[in-house]
């Protein structure tokens, strides 16, 4: 019996690993985080690829399929596509509730991550941990930087954990109802962001726990790669709008969303491998449509993106 599904000779069975992917059609980086899924040492128990292409604007003529794309790993990996209207909370929660019962930790990779073949095999949970928590690499480096250890989840901690490089306790995400599905990307409000600190902190209220692994890594893309500069504004202001929303909702008090707004606002002076200036102009923007739950100037596209 292989014991990368089991655990060794003697010990408790090793927990199954789901994975939720929710897509709007990008079909050429979905493939190739299948891929990675199909090679790893330790398999998923199941993943979960969540299909709203029908709602995505702009398809390219000729483009591959999600469908396509599924059907080639049908016969390699546990793979299984459902449909949602659009929204990466709704997909997500699609997802959650497909391998509910078939997976003990849910991994929410986007469709665009990657990840080496032993990101499984690294992968051990803490019993004293509701999530745990690796590091997400782009192209500038990685995004949240921790030490290992094993802490409350917390205002103080919790934008250090990256939705995209974490893996979660189904039961724990279920309890806590899942994700809000009025925010993050595609979301039917202006708030396009925070879905995943929203959750981590209604797990907070029951005492959730969360791992830090440095060990552990995803690599992914940086939020505007692709596009212009019109699209490339509208989708950093759309997440500094979901941001600035968490701040206020979640009463993280006004000198610490004012000092969010003008840290996004100084982005391009203070990431300057990352952000440019009038990026940042952009982002302060969008955070202080957040911390006011207004809209100001010409927010007439309140989402992040068409596709």
């Amino acid at each position: 019996m292989d014991d990368s599904l089991t655990g060794d000779s003697g010990s408790a069975p090793a927990s199954r690993i789901g994975v939720v992917i929710s897509t709007l059609g990008r079909a050429a980086s979905l493939q190739h985080l299948l891929e990675d899924l199909a090679a790893q040492t330790r398999p998923p128990a199941i993943v979960i690829v969540c299909d709203q292409s029908t709602f995505a604007d702009g398809s390219a003529a000729g483009e591959l399929s999600v469908e396509a794309v599924c059907g080639r790993f049908a016969a390699v990996l546990p793979l299984e596509r459902v449909t949602s209207q659009r929204g990466l909370s709704r997909g997500r929660n699609a997802g959650v509730a497909a391998l509910a019962g078939r997976a003990d930790y849910v991994f929410f990779p986007n469709d665009t991550s990657r990840v080496a073949s032993d990101f499984f095999a690294r992968f051990t949970p803490d019993e004293n941990a509701q999530i745990v928590a690796g590091h997400y690499r782009d192209d500038a480096g990685v995004r949240r930087d921790f030490p290992a250890e094993t802490v409350p989840v917390s205002k103080g901690n919790v934008w250090r954990v990256m939705e995209a490089a974490m893996l979660v306790r189904v039961d724990a995400v279920l309890a806590a109802g899942g994700f809000d599905e009025h925010l993050g990307s595609g979301a039917d409000s202006p708030w396009q962001s925070g879905e995943g600190t929203d959750l981590l902190l209604r797990m907070s209220a029951s005492g959730a726990r969360v791992h830090f692994d440095p060990d552990l890594e995803v690599r992914g893309v940086r939020e505007t790669d692709g596009l212009d500069g019109a699209a490339r504004r509208r989708k950093l202001r759309a997440y500094g709008r979901g941001y600035g929303h968490i701040l206020r909702e979640w009463d993280f008090g006004a000198r610490r969303a004012w000092a969010a707004v003008l840290g996004g606002l100084t982005l391009g002076v203070r990431q300057p491998g990352r952000f440019s200036v009038g990026d940042g102009l952009v982002v302060g923007l969008g955070r202080a449509e957040g911390v006011m739950n207004r809209l100001l100037g010409d927010a007439r596209r309140t989402t992040a993106v068409d596709r």
